[in-house]
């Protein structure tokens, strides 16, 4: 989804990330896997109908490690 690759409506979206200078690109791309899959604990569920970015985050920065550690070592 990352790379060039990918779905055809993830191809915006992957432009626009790639495009911005303040992001660490190598970071993101080291989180999608060569089969495209991306750790469960990344893309959290919302918990709301209509989440806000900072609580969506918070989610993520919550995640147990145990959680973290497992998703990496499945991709």
């Amino acid at each position: 989804m990352y790379g060039q690759k990918g779905h055809p409506e993830h191809r915006g979206w992957a432009s626009r990330v790639r495009a911005h200078p303040g992001l660490d690109h190598e970071l993101l791309a080291s989180m999608v896997s060569p089969r495209g899959w991306i750790p469960d604990f990344i893309a959290p569920p919302p918990k709301a109908t209509r989440p806000r970015l900072p609580d969506q985050l918070a989610q993520v920065r919550q995640a147990p490690p145990d959680k973290v550690i497992a998703d990496i070592l499945a991709a």
